[in-house]
């Protein structure tokens, strides 16, 4: 029997890794040496994503970084929103993935089973020692409770294409809502727009209760009474975090979210917004991290890889 040929897509940080403390690069690593060690695989890599396609005359299946696209034989990878667990997935990431198009069904799930999966997954895993996607400053300022908290993305990340009401509108929304109620905002942590940042920080004017902070992430979800964003994985975060999450921008996550499309439909979310059933939103939880994501400390993880993409 030949051998099943899978191409591998090394991205930059595989080929000439940062000094930094790259997670992917180990998730990477095991995936590769797992291919390596099958008998069945044959495995090839390219420094460029590669489709199907580009090998006419063999059936080859690809594994591709950071891509979107809809194909046989092919899965897109990418680091989802929590430390350890990515997105393979047929069509790409976030709101353009095969995920965002599935049902959420809570009665799938049983409620015990998923209070035990998310007090061992997410509560002593990522809630209780305040773990984040991103690394957090040390917590400085006093932040307003209670109010508005905005979670910005970086200017022009392609997933605010996916924007339903975009950077600007959203912003003006919810500032609407000052000096009433305070509104938090914070800049992306890997924002490199000094414009852009410049324009942000001139917002704040604490007299009007519009506060610009760079406070840790947990922080400010907690103070606030309802995170706002586009389709960023800080709303994941607040969801977990029992909170209100309103996304202006198609995600992989929102169906526990309040979606507005126009500015008149931010304004009635802003006043009217609640966290889902905790219950309901650990079944979602559930579903997402542990059966649609793919978590790299988990036994087997490699195999799940591979059922998957083998089904495409």
């Amino acid at each position: 029997m030949a051998a099943w040929r899978i191409n591998l897509h090394y991205p930059w940080w595989m080929r000439a890794p940062p000094p930094r403390p790259e997670p992917r690069l180990a998730m990477l690593r095991t995936l590769e040496a797992a291919l390596l060690a099958r008998g069945d695989v044959s495995l090839s890599g390219s420094a460029a994503a590669c489709r199907p396609r580009a090998f006419p005359d063999e059936a080859v299946s690809t594994l591709n970084f950071h891509t979107v696209w809809t194909g046989p034989r092919n899965l897109h990878f990418k680091e989802a929103y929590l430390p350890g667990y990515f997105t393979f997935d047929p069509a790409g990431y976030s709101g353009w993935s095969a995920n965002a198009g599935l049902r959420f069904d809570p009665a799938s799930h049983d409620r015990a089973e998923a209070a035990a999966y998310f007090d061992r997954a997410v509560v002593r895993r990522f809630l209780v020692p305040q773990v984040s996607k991103c690394a957090q400053p040390a917590r400085r300022a006093k932040i307003p409770r209670g109010g508005i908290f905005v979670a910005l993305q970086v200017p022009r990340d392609k997933v605010l294409t996916l924007a339903h009401l975009d950077t600007r509108a959203m912003l003006e929304g919810c500032l609407a809502r000052a000096p009433r109620e305070p509104v938090v905002i914070k800049l992306h942590p890997r924002s490199r727009d000094p414009d852009f940042e410049a324009g942000i920080r001139a917002l704040h004017d604490p007299a009007a209760n519009v506060h610009v902070l760079d406070e840790p992430i947990d922080a400010l979800i907690d103070a606030a009474r309802v995170t706002v964003c586009i389709n960023s994985g800080v709303g994941f975060e607040a969801q977990l975090r029992d909170g209100a999450v309103i996304t202006c921008g198609a995600s992989d996550y929102g169906a526990l979210t309040w979606r507005p499309t126009t500015p008149a439909e931010l304004a009635v979310a802003l006043q009217r917004a609640e966290p889902p059933d905790p219950d309901l939103m650990r079944r979602h939880a559930t579903w997402l991290l542990r059966d649609v994501f793919v978590d790299d400390t988990a036994p087997g993880w490699t195999d799940k890889v591979l059922d998957r993409l083998r089904r495409r």
